[in-house]
C-alpha cells in the first residue's frame, strides 16, 4: 500500500511557539521511520516535468510515500494509496 502525507508548506515557518510542519522536514523523517521504503516530495515550487515524473512513479508503485503540498489535488486518484495524512 501508499500514503499521502500533505503538509501546508514547502519550508518549516516558526509563527510564535509552534512550527508549522512543511514537506521538507516529514520527508526527512519519513525517509528515515520508512527505509527501506521510498519517500519523494512533491510540490508547486517543482518543474512542471519533474512534478509530473514524480507522480507518475507514485501511481506506478515505484513510491512508497508521497509527501506533498496541495499540489496533489490533481493526482490524487491512486487506488493503491489507502492512507492519507494532512
Amino acid at each position: 500500500r501508499q500514503a499521502y502525507v500533505v503538509c501546508p508548506r514547502i519550508e518549516d515557518e516558526e509563527s510564535g511557539p509552534t512550527v508549522v510542519r512543511a514537506v521538507t522536514r516529514e520527508l526527512a523523517e519519513a525517509r528515515q521511520a520508512l527505509a527501506p521504503h521510498r519517500a519523494e516530495m512533491l510540490h508547486g515550487r517543482m518543474r512542471a516535468e519533474e512534478r509530473d515524473a514524480t507522480m507518475a512513479a507514485f501511481r506506478e508503485g515505484r513510491i512508497a510515500v508521497l509527501v506533498a503540498t496541495t499540489v496533489i489535488e490533481v493526482g490524487v486518484d491512486v487506488p493503491n494509496a489507502t492512507v492519507m495524512v494532512i
